[in-house]
């Protein structure tokens, strides 16, 4: 089996994922848009899981003008300018991909398209097999054994792959016809002219009839009414406009094939890319080992008996402060049902309480599970206590006990409220960005447990062990992060708002939220007939001065 090689133009990959997400963007906490960047490297990831390339290389468009712009000084000018936002991102971009040991091709006065066709000729003389990631339909013109091109799937299709042999259906000519497909109908993406007046269907038409644009002006003669007439008076056009869309394929250019094996990334700079630019998830597909936790099993614990649970509550009466975090069926704390408490009360370990999960199929407890009465003395034991309780959005799990019939006592710090003191301006403060951001640290996501999609299950389903891994690891991170928050916090001279106004403000909030407001049925029903009555009459009013009655 011959190796392989991806080319991907990473110009073109920019814009695709930039203005994909261009009505809902993705935004760090700073505002920095990095749709762009999280898309292309996200895309890379695909690629190398499916593709399982040997070679991979990026290359991206000079900001020089090309020979395409001296030929033709409005080569692609009716393009808009680059978005500033996504400008700003792509030397950011590039560096990623550098980090990712990928090398990154940029010549001034070249476009990729041209370093693409460059080194796929080059690789293809090698007896490496190639595969261009492009939707752009220029590079169907390179197809031949040994070269095919991977177009993007829109809209969560899956991606196209076109290869000689297939590419007629795109516009029925062959791939040795593109670029005189071009030539005769033009390109307005790039700004090509093409032969005005001549559209896709009879550029095809004559192709099939005539096999080339040469072949086309050879029997110029034999083809009648206005398409000859327009052929014949812009055959400079037809000529310049083929020059400008084929791609070189004979640039001067040396590649270093063994330095484009697929390698593993270098960590001391890509991670510090993907954490200043908040994307924790991308830190999992390519630095799946970067991680401080240990996440061995004897460091997070499931607690499966009530001695077990009887120890572990006198273990934690003795700390000055633990860190708590429940499991439930919902995040909405007023009809969730609790699954099971996770505790800690130093770094590196947790435990686990299992008390409502289900074996599979859901018709029977887990064996596993603690009978919820009997731990419950514990487990108010626990939360009375006078101890310091963290958590992360602890009005969540405050509410869930209480309807549990615990209550918590005692001083509270909860991490997301200290992480928005510290940085208000930032988009978010949940639990996984607040892990890579301060730890370097990738969470192990609700969906790794519980599935995503149609497989997804609840909480309850899950097995008791996977859950202790999960649960365990949640309290283990906010703990480490409560102590780097309260550091900071002080060092902002801001531990006197968040210890005397923010914290006590959450049992208020909660019991606000848990009791409701009450209110007057009859007296708003009445307001909304008053309501609907005005708008009926202001209705008629309208279609009376309209002189008609309309939608």
């Amino acid at each position: 089996m011959p190796e392989k090689l991806i080319l991907i133009d990473g110009t073109a990959l920019a814009y695709r994922n930039h203005f994909s997400m261009i009505r809902n963007p993705l935004r760090n906490s700073r505002g920095v848009n990095t749709s762009a960047l999280f898309g292309v490297l996200n895309s890379l990831a695909k690629i190398i899981r499916e593709q399982k390339p040997d070679y991979i290389i990026f290359s991206f468009d000079s900001s020089k003008p090309t020979f395409r712009h001296e030929k033709y000084p409005e080569y692609k000018s009716t393009r808009a300018k680059m978005p500033d936002e996504l400008s700003q991102i792509l030397p950011v971009i590039k560096l990623a991909v550098e980090a990712l040991n990928i090398p990154v091709l940029e010549i001034d006065g070249v476009e990729a398209d041209d370093v693409v066709g460059t080194i796929a000729n080059k690789a293809a003389e090698r007896g490496i097999e190639t595969i261009i990631y492009t939707g752009d339909k220029d590079f169907l013109q390179l197809l031949r054994p040994g070269i095919k091109m991977l177009a993007p799937g829109r809209a969560q299709k899956p991606d196209i792959l076109w290869t000689h042999e297939n590419a007629f259906n795109k516009f029925g000519v062959e791939p040795e016809q593109i670029v005189d497909l071009l030539a005769l109908m033009g390109d307005s993406s790039d700004n090509i002219p093409g032969v005005p007046g001549i559209g896709e269907k009879t550029a095809v038409k004559l192709l099939k009839q005539w096999g080339s644009l040469d072949n086309i002006y050879a029997n110029l003669d034999k083809i009648k009414g206005s398409v000859r007439k327009k052929l014949a008076e812009n055959k400079d056009s037809a000529y310049l406009s083929r020059e400008l869309a084929t791609i070189r394929q004979n640039l001067p250019i040396e590649i270093d094939f063994d330095r484009a094996k697929l390698q593993e990334p270098d960590g001391e700079k890509l991670l510090p890319i993907l954490k200043e630019y908040e994307l924790a998830s991308l830190v999992k597909k390519f630095l799946p080992e970067h991680t401080d936790t240990e996440r061995e099993e004897e460091k997070y614990i499931l607690i499966s008996s009530l001695d077990e649970l009887s120890s572990l509550a006198d273990e934690l009466l003795k700390s000055e402060k633990i860190c708590f975090d429940t499991e439930t069926t919902s995040t909405d704390a007023m009809t969730a049902r609790l699954v099971g408490i996770s505790f800690t009360n130093a770094q590196k370990k947790g435990f686990y309480i299992p008390i409502a999960h289900r074996q599979s199929g859901g018709l029977f407890e887990s064996p596993d599970n603690i009978d919820f009465d009997a731990a419950k003395p514990f487990l108010k034991k626990i939360f009375s206590s006078d101890i310091e309780k963290i958590g992360q959005n602890i009005k969540y799990d405050m509410k869930v006990l209480k309807r549990a019939g615990i209550d918590v006592g005692g001083k509270i710090f909860d991490t997301m409220i200290a992480a928005y003191l510290i940085d208000p301006g930032s988009h978010q403060h949940g639990l996984d960005f607040l892990a890579l951001k301060f730890l370097g640290h990738t969470m192990t996501s609700y969906s790794d447990v519980a599935g995503k999609g149609k497989s997804e299950k609840n909480f309850d389903e899950v097995e008791p062990k996977t859950a202790a891994k999960y649960s365990a690891e949640d309290v283990d991170i906010t703990f480490r992060l409560a102590e780097i928050f309260e550091r900071k916090l002080k060092e902002m001279n801001l531990w006197e708002l968040f210890r005397n106004l923010e914290m006590p403000l959450v049992p208020v909030l909660m019991d606000m939220e848990i009791t409701g407001i009450a209110l007057d049925e009859e007296y708003l029903s009445e307001i909304g007939e008053r309501a609907q009555a005005e708008r009926e009459k202001m209705r008629a009013e309208i279609f009376a001065i309209a002189g008609e009655e309309f939608n």
